[in-house]
């Protein structure tokens, strides 16, 4: 169930668990005037409205009122493409509307120039009369050919700057992003024209080595476009695009949680090598909400089956048939732990999460609470914690939020949580539990974190009833070092060891 606010008077939305900036509120309402949120509380301490909304009623008991989500590159739904003008446009984003996505960006299949921009233009039009609608995507013509996908090979062209400057200007400022191979001659320079009139410039269906993905991004692309798909992989002697945006913080990778397009394994991956800096999207096309059958993708005929889209003429996935409720659960059924979805890398859309249009006008979505059990709250203090171990060996290992930086002084290459790890920046925590894991436990030893203000960065403690004993084995990787040793008096038997990273 969503609930979208008018344009004009007055709601109310009440008896809900409210979701909103990692925090929680029981009983809270939200009011709502003339589009924009400007009161919230909890109990029944509201002040009477044009139109109340009992959100356990509409939604079922422990109903979650979120803000929307955000999808920043969707093709179509409901049986309807973005490709095909006005109607089918709002006929595809009220199927995703009424799954939570009250803002969208729209998104564009390769097409001829003059054809993308009547589109571009189009849906500038719908900006200033369709408060949902965020602007445009271009995903294509300026693709590598090897890496097509769904796009009709024989309309993809290289970045010319006429071209590039003729879809920006049919934009008229909405042309959010540009998807491009930056390989194709010309193609760097066409990310900086892209991002020098304001769009975002985002790297993909591409054939770009590390080397060349990194160039772009210092060029000024910020987005990887649907991460490992219509790219080259991960090799240990060929990184390629994906590693080479995890590793760079001005980067947000896009990622697809349909269990077609990555594993559920590859999801968490790019959860925990980008914290922060990963936009859940659909990618979905006209088949999202719809039977099975034939559709197209602009110029492509796809054939959908059992839910997924394939090309008819060369098999490749052609888009999705995902809604972004459905891509949330999904992606914290891959053990990712912290509730949140595109919004994150809005400030590239014009929807950022303070001071936009976007965020002021009251798209509230009241949902049943799959959202409970995403992740705990933080600790006030937002340390990260080690639970204690009752089984050693065996028990599962300690769970540190991926929204804390274990060393907190900023640096230039920081990301979140994995710091310094510019190769396998994944890699550092399992590695570092699992070490910990084969520490020999005896019954009277445990395992915690303290803080000691002496020591910028986590703090583990050691007890042991046998003086000297060892601290726990530190994998020998280069971004972890023992700091010192604390010069307070340690537990009686026991040693302290500061563990820093970068």
């Amino acid at each position: 169930m969503s609930t979208h606010s008018s344009v004009t008077g007055s709601l109310v939305v009440h008896s809900a668990r409210i979701v909103d900036r990692g925090e929680i509120t029981e009983d809270g309402w939200v009011r709502i005037e003339n589009g924009t949120v400007t009161a919230r509380g909890t109990g029944t301490d509201w002040s009477p409205a044009d139109e109340v909304v009992d959100a356990a009623t509409d939604a079922g008991p422990g109903a979650v009122l979120t803000p929307g989500f955000i999808d920043i590159h969707g093709h179509g739904g409901a049986g309807a493409s973005f490709d095909d003008g006005v109607e089918a446009i709002r006929t595809g984003r009220d199927l995703h509307r009424a799954h939570g996505t009250t803002r969208a960006v729209i998104s564009l299949v390769t097409a001829s120039i003059d054809a993308l921009a009547r589109n571009v233009a189009t849906i500038a039009d719908l900006t200033e009369t369709d408060a949902d609608i965020l602007g445009s995507h271009l995903e294509g013509p300026f693709l590598d050919p090897g890496h097509h996908g769904a796009h009709e090979p024989t309309l993809l062209r290289h970045p010319a700057s006429a071209d590039v400057a003729r879809l920006l200007d049919a934009g008229r400022g909405t042309v959010r992003q540009v998807t491009i191979a930056p390989e194709l001659p010309g193609g760097l320079d066409a990310i900086r024209q892209i991002v020098a009139a304001g769009s975002a410039a985002a790297v993909g269906h591409t054939d770009a080595d590390a080397a060349m993905a990194v160039a772009a991004f210092e060029a000024g692309a910020s987005i990887l476009t649907h991460a490992f798909n219509a790219m080259p992989g991960i090799h240990h002697r060929a990184p390629g695009p994906v590693l080479a945006a995890a590793a760079d913080h001005r980067v947000v990778l896009e990622a697809i949680a349909d269990d077609v397009h990555l594993d559920p394994h590859v999801v968490k991956l790019v959860f925990d090598s980008a914290p922060g800096r990963v936009a859940l999207i659909t990618d979905a096309m006209a088949a999202a909400g719809s039977a099975d059958g034939h559709y197209d993708l602009g110029a492509v005929s796809v054939t959908v089956e059992n839910g997924v889209a394939r090309a008819d003429d060369t098999g490749s996935i052609a888009g999705s048939t995902l809604t972004q409720d459905v891509a949330l659960r999904r992606a914290v059924a891959a053990g990712w732990m912290r509730s949140c979805a595109s919004h994150e890398c809005g400030q590239d859309h014009g929807c950022s999460p303070r001071g936009s249009r976007a965020s002021r006008d009251a798209q509230l979505c009241a949902l049943r609470s799959f959202l409970c059990g995403v992740g705990g709250r933080r600790s006030p203090d937002r340390r990260p914690r080690f639970p204690s171990q009752s089984r050693w060996p065996g028990s599962p290992p300690p769970r540190i939020p991926t929204d804390r930086c274990l060393n907190p002084a900023p640096r230039r290459n920081s990301y979140g949580c994995l710091y310094g790890m510019r190769r396998h920046p994944h890699r550092f925590i399992t590695r570092l539990l699992e070490n910990l894991r084969e520490v020999p436990r005896p019954e009277d030893r445990d395992l915690r974190e303290a803080a000691d203000p002496q020591i910028d960065g986590l703090f583990l403690v050691c007890r042991d009833g046998r003086p000297g004993s060892p601290p726990p084995r530190i994998p020998a990787t280069r971004p972890v070092h023992i700091l010192r040793t604390s010069t307070r008096t340690p537990p009686p038997g026991g040693v302290r060891t500061a563990v820093s990273m970068g």
